[in-house]
Parts: C-alpha cells; sequence; structure tokens
C-alpha cells in the first residue's frame, strides 16, 4: 500500500528526528498515528499513559518500550502539531527539527505544568454600570486565565470580533477558535454560569 505525502514526512520526522525505533514507530501507526494531524488533541496525560501501557505488551503483539526521552518526544511533537493547530496555522512536519523539538518538549511540560494550577486571578467583582470599562477588562482578563480541556482560554467565548492577524500567541489561539460545536456550547454555559 502507498503511503501518501503526509504520512511518509511523518515517518520521516519519527525516524529522523524523534529517533524512534522500528517498534515504537509500528505501535504508534498501528493504533492510527499516521500522520502529524492525528496528534491533535492528544493530551499530555493521555500521551503518558499511552506510552506506558505500550511498554507493558510484547513487541510481538504491538506493544513497544518508550523510555523516558522517546516519550518526552513524542509529547513534544504532539504539543508542536497541537499549538500549531490551535492557533490556525498550517502543520508541516517537514519543518519540525531537532531545535523546535527540544523547545516543544519543554513548551509540552511547561503547559501541563501550568495546567494543574488554578487561576491566578481572583474572579472579578458584579458587574457595576458605573465601573463597565474596567469590568468588562477585568472579565476578559479572568477568562483569558481560565482553559478548557483543549488548552484554549476560555475569553475565545466573548471575544470580540477582530480582523486584523494577531501577532500574540494567546491572541492566535483565542482568535482562532470555533464559535460552533460540542466544545463551544460547553465552554458558553461555563461561561454564562460564571457571569
Amino acid at each position: 500500500m502507498a503511503l501518501n505525502q503526509a504520512a511518509t514526512d511523518f515517518l520521516e520526522s519519527l525516524n529522523n528526528v524523534l529517533n524512534l525505533t522500528g517498534p515504537q514507530v509500528n505501535s504508534l501507526v498501528g493504533e492510527g498515528y499516521s500522520e502529524a494531524t492525528t496528534l491533535v488533541n492528544w493530551t499530555y496525560k493521555e500521551i503518558r499513559n499511552w506510552c506506558h501501557a505500550k511498554s507493558k505488551i510484547a513487541v510481538n503483539r504491538g506493544g513497544a518500550i518508550f523510555g523516558d526521552r522517546k516519550t518526552k518526544c513524542l509529547l513534544g511533537l504532539a504539543w508542536w502539531v497541537n499549538d500549531l493547530t490551535l492557533r490556525g496555522l498550517q502543520v508541516d512536519i517537514t519543518a519540525f527539527d531537532d531545535e523546535m523539538l527540544t523547545e516543544a518538549i519543554d513548551e509540552a511540560k511547561l503547559e501541563y505544568e501550568e495546567g494543574k494550577v488554578e487561576s491566578v486571578l481572583a474572579k472579578p467583582e458584579k458587574f457595576s454600570h458605573e465601573k463597565w470599562s474596567i469590568w468588562e477588562e477585568s472579565i476578559y482578563n479572568y477568562f483569558t486565565s481560565l482553559k478548557n480541556s483543549r488548552g484554549v482560554p476560555l475569553a475565545y467565548v466573548i471575544r470580540l470580533d477582530d480582523d486584523t492577524v494577531k501577532d500574540d500567541w494567546e491572541a492566535q489561539i483565542i482568535y482562532h477558535a470555533s464559535h460552533t460545536g460540542a466544545m463551544f456550547v460547553r465552554d458558553t454555559k461555563k461561561i454564562l454560569a460564571i457571569l
């Protein structure tokens, strides 16, 4: 069976950048992770659990040993793919190199650790029409500090439509998030409950 270009490029990255072994690559592809975009929404904890579970299975039964470094490499790649996807940017796996891998491993761990911490911003005071502009800014900042299960700041629900290109990393995520679908409905309910 011939592979499409995206699958071929993904396999090359797994072999040449992540330095995964044959059984590790086969284990990933066997689970349906055959292109970079298949890693979208695969979370830090899910990847750690998956690697741990695959390491317990014999190689002849579809398993593969994922040590600490190989697990971190996979976490970094998944973070990189998710980051580009959340910001609405093209995922070009051929651009992923050793330098990006090192940075992505760090970012994945930092994002995971930050996700375990409660918002440091206090919930804004109740609405007061006399202090409308101050309240509006504080509520937006508060919702920016809260993230949904995909790592998108809840401020995307109440964002103002802005056609200008956003250079800020977090603003790109907020302005690219969809205002349709099940996640948006759930997040809207959270926002309304807080308001």
